[in-house]
C-alpha cells in the first residue's frame, strides 16, 4: 500500500481548491472588510445591524478556511515554505479583521442595551437572539473604539511569548544524544521524548529524563521569564476589560463562577487516595524500587498486536456503536469523504488533531502506526469531528459557543467506550490489564495531573493579582509542591524536572485551560455512566449534550439531563467510578503477581 494514496489523505478542497484560489479568496475577503468598515456609524439602525452581523460572520468563515487550509498543508508537509508563507499572509489577515472591526463593540455599547433588548423583539433578528444576549452581557467589559484597535494592535506583538517558547523548545533547545542498556547512541528531540519515556528499557528513560532536565535547566531563566511576561500580559488585559481576575474572564458567556472551579480543585485534593494507589500498583507491577517519575508512563502488558487502518476502523465502529447507527454512518462519512490524513510521514505534524470552521466538516490529522494507541487517538478525534458535524446540524452559526469542556467531552467519551470495549472482548487477564493500566494512567493525566497544573498556574496568576514577584526558583519551587507532595513517599522525587513547568502548551494557548480537561473528563463520566448502566434516554440525552453547541449555559444544560455541578454530589459520584476503576486494577495486578503471571517484558 502507498501510504501517500489520496483516499489516505484528507480533502482540504472544502476550505479552498488550491494556492491560486487561495489568493483569490483572500483578496475577496480584503475587499469585503473594506465594504463592512462602511457600516461605522450605521449600527443604530437595526437593518444595518442584521446586514452587519450578517456579511461579517461569513467574512470571518472565509478568513478562518483560509487559514486552516495553509495551516493543514503546512502540516502535513513542513519544507514546503509555500505554505508557510500563506499561514503568514492568512495570520495577517485575522489581524487586519480585528483591528478594521474593532469599531463595532464599542459602537453596539454605546447604543445601550435597552436598544438590544427592543431588536431582540424583532421578527427579522429571531436567529440572532443568543448574539444579543451575549453581547448585552458583553457590553460591561467592551473599551472605547480606540482602546480595542490598541487592544487588537498589541495582541499581535503579545502572542509573540508562545512563538518564543515554540522557537526555543522545537529548535533551539539541544538535547544530549543518550545511550541505552545496549550501549546504542540515541537522539533526544522534544517530539520524541514521550516515547522514549514509555520504553521499556530503564536506561534508556533514565538517561533521556536527565538529557530533558539538562537541556530544560540550560535555559530555564530566559524560559521561566518569557512565561512570566505572558502571564502578566494577560493579567493586564484581563484588567483592562474590567475583570476582578484572569479567571473571572475565562468563565465570561457561562453563568458560571469560581465555585465551580474551587469545587472540582478541591474535590480532586480530597481524593489524593486515588491517585496514590495508582502509583503504588504500578509500583506493585513493574516491581521497581526506587521508582522514579520516569517509570510512571511504561506500558504494562504492552501488546505487540498491529492493526491496519481499515482494521482499527472497525473495532471503533464496534466500540462506538452504542450510540447509535447513524452515529457509525457519521464515522463511515468521515473516511468516504476524506476528512481525515491517516498515516505517519517525514515532513508532517506528529501528534493528532481535529480543526475546522463553523459552516464545514472538520479535518483530522493522525499519525497512525497500527499500534494500539493509535485507536485511541481515531476514537478521540472522531468524537469532535462528529461533535462539530452535529452542531452544524442543529444550531445556527452565530449561536455555537465554544465552551472548553463540552469540547473535550466527546473525545473522552469515545475513549471511555473504546476501553470498555477492549475490556470486554480481552481474551486474557492480561489484556485486560493492560487496558485497567491505561485507564488508570488516564485518570491519573486527566484529572490529578491537570489539577496539579492548573494550581501552579492558579498560584502564579494570583500572586501576580497581589503584586507579589515571581521568580524562576519561586515558580520550580512550587511546580515541584503541586507535582511531587501527592505522591511522597511512593516516589522517589529526584528524578523531577524542577522547570517542566516551562514547556506545557496550554500555559501559552489558553490561560486556566488545563482544568476544563478535569472538569470534561468528570462530565463524561457522568453520561458513559448512564450509557454503561442501561439507563432511559442515556443515549438521547448525551447526544443531546455534545450536540447542545453552548447555545445553552452549561449549568442550565447539565442540569436539565440531570447533572447539578454546582452539588459536592456531582463530584463525589465522579470519583466513586474512578475508585472503582483503580479497585480493580488493583485487584488484578495482585491477583497476576500472586500467580506469578504478569507479562515478564514489564517486570
Amino acid at each position: 500500500m502507498n501510504e501517500l494514496d489520496e483516499k489516505y489523505t484528507w480533502d482540504l478542497c472544502k476550505y479552498c481548491k488550491d494556492n491560486n484560489e487561495f489568493d483569490v479568496k483572500l483578496k475577496n475577503v480584503k475587499q469585503e472588510l473594506i465594504y463592512l468598515t462602511t457600516f461605522k456609524g450605521k449600527l443604530n439602525q437595526p437593518s444595518k445591524l442584521l446586514k452587519f452581523w450578517e456579511k461579517s460572520q461569513k467574512l470571518e468563515l472565509e478568513a478562518d478556511s483560509l487559514y486552516i487550509y495553509a495551516h493543514a498543508n503546512l502540516d502535513t508537509n513542513f519544507n514546503n515554505q509555500k505554505f508557510a508563507e500563506l499561514v503568514q499572509r492568512a495570520s495577517d489577515l485575522n489581524t487586519e479583521i480585528s483591528f478594521e472591526l474593532s469599531f463595532v463593540s464599542s459602537e453596539i455599547k454605546a447604543l445601550g442595551n435597552d436598544y438590544l433588548k427592543t431588536i431582540y423583539k424583532l421578527p427579522e433578528f429571531k436567529d440572532w437572539k443568543r448574539t444579543i444576549e451575549f453581547t448585552i452581557e458583553e457590553n460591561e467589559h467592551v473599551l472605547s473604539e480606540n482602546e480595542e484597535k490598541l487592544v487588537s494592535q498589541m495582541q499581535g506583538i503579545c502572542h509573540g511569548f508562545k512563538s518564543i517558547n515554540e522557537v526555543c523548545f522545537n529548535s533551539d533547545i539541544k538535547f544530549d544524544d543518550i545511550l541505552d542498556s545496549n550501549g546504542k547512541l540515541l537522539r533526544v528531540t522534544e517530539s520524541n521524548l514521550q516515547s522514549l519515556m514509555r520504553n521499556p528499557d530503564r536506561v534508556l528513560r533514565k538517561n533521556a529524563n536527565e538529557s530533558s532536565r539538562n537541556a530544560y535547566e540550560k535555559y530555564s531563566y530566559t524560559m521561566a521569564n518569557n512565561l512570566i511576561y505572558h502571564m502578566k500580559y494577560n493579567n493586564t488585559l484581563a484588567k483592562i476589560y474590567k475583570f476582578d481576575t484572569l479567571l473571572d474572564s475565562t468563565f465570561q458567556g457561562t453563568k458560571m463562577t469560581r465555585v465551580v472551579y474551587d469545587n472540582i480543585v478541591n474535590s480532586t485534593i480530597n481524593h489524593n487516595n486515588i491517585l496514590r494507589d495508582i502509583v503504588k500498583t504500578k509500583k506493585f507491577i513493574l516491581d521497581l524500587d526506587p521508582f522514579y517519575h520516569y517509570d510512571l508512563l511504561i506500558d504494562v502488558g504492552k501488546s505487540e498486536q498491529s492493526f491496519t487502518f481499515e482494521e482499527g476502523l472497525e473495532i471503533v465502529k464496534n466500540a462506538l456503536s452504542v450510540l447509535g447507527n447513524d452515529y457509525v454512518d457519521l464515522i463511515d462519512k468521515a473516511v468516504k469523504e476524506r476528512w481525515i490524513d491517516i498515516y505517519a510521514r517525514e515532513n508532517k505534524q506528529t501528534g493528532g488533531y481535529c480543526w475546522g470552521t463553523k459552516d464545514k466538516t472538520a479535518i483530522i490529522l493522525l499519525n497512525w502506526t497500527g499500534k494500539k494507541d493509535d485507536l485511541f487517538t481515531l476514537a478521540h478525534e472522531l468524537g469532535h469531528a462528529i461533535q462539530a458535524y452535529l452542531n452544524k446540524q442543529r444550531h445556527n452559526i452565530q449561536d455555537m459557543r465554544g465552551y472548553i469542556f463540552l469540547l473535550e467531552t466527546a473525545s473522552t467519551m469515545n475513549e471511555l467506550l473504546l476501553s470498555n470495549y477492549l475490556y470486554k472482548n480481552a481474551k486474557t487477564k492480561h489484556e485486560k490489564l493492560e487496558i485497567l493500566d491505561k485507564k488508570c494512567i488516564d485518570i491519573l493525566g486527566t484529572v490529578f495531573r491537570q489539577i496539579e497544573y492548573s494550581r501552579f498556574e492558579d498560584y502564579c496568576y494570583t500572586s501576580l493579582e497581589k503584586g507579589e514577584p515571581l521568580t524562576r526558583d519561586k515558580m520550580a519551587e512550587k511546580w515541584c509542591e503541586f507535582r511531587c507532595v501527592p505522591c511522597e513517599g511512593i516516589i522517589d522525587n529526584s528524578s523531577m524536572n524542577k522547570y517542566g513547568f516551562e514547556n506545557i502548551w496550554h500555559f501559552y494557548n489558553v490561560s486556566y485551560y488545563v482544568w476544563n480537561y478535569t472538569f470534561a473528563y468528570m462530565i463524561t463520566n457522568y453520561f458513559y455512566g448512564t450509557i454503561i448502566n442501561n439507563e432511559p434516554k442515556a443515549v438521547e440525552n448525551y447526544l443531546d449534550f455534545v450536540s447542545a453547541g453552548g447555545c445553552e449555559y452549561p449549568t442550565d444544560l447539565l442540569k436539565r439531563l440531570g447533572a447539578d455541578i454546582t452539588s459536592t454530589e456531582f463530584y463525589e459520584s465522579a470519583f466513586n467510578t474512578y475508585r472503582k476503576t483503580v479497585d480493580d486494577y488493583m485487584a488484578l495486578a495482585k491477583e497476576l503477581k500472586d500467580k506469578n503471571n504478569v507479562n515478564e517484558k514489564t517486570l
